[in-house]
């Protein structure tokens, strides 16, 4: 807001800023990859959210995810996508993947 003097009067100016600007992803996990015994069929993987700015409003909350730290994946690849919106409506998504496998055991057999 801004106070504007005329002829001894203060006029007060809304005055709202809106952006272009898709917002700034700061910390995007890299693909995580995650090795599981044979016997299980999935495990709970954890990560840091991720943060993203604005250039008019600062750190911006996540607006959707498809995924929680903490979830149980199962084997196989699952992609994590977080996106982040201001209010004037421009956007950025932050990606990465979820990769589960199996161990891979080794067998000796015949050793003595």
């Amino acid at each position: 807001m801004y106070a504007y003097v005329h002829e001894d009067r203060i006029l007060l100016i809304s005055h709202y800023l809106t952006g272009t600007t898709k917002p700034m992803i700061l910390q995007c996990p890299s693909d995580i990859h995650v090795s599981v015994d044979t016997r299980v069929s999935g495990t709970n993987i954890s990560w840091s959210i991720p943060i993203a700015i604005d250039d008019l409003r600062g750190q911006l909350s996540v607006n959707a995810s498809t995924h929680q730290p903490g979830q149980l994946f199962p084997i196989g690849a699952t992609l994590v996508s977080y996106k982040f919106a201001d209010s004037d409506g421009n956007f950025e998504f932050c990606n990465f993947s979820v990769i589960v496998n199996y161990s891979r055991s080794i067998i000796v057999i015949g050793l003595t």
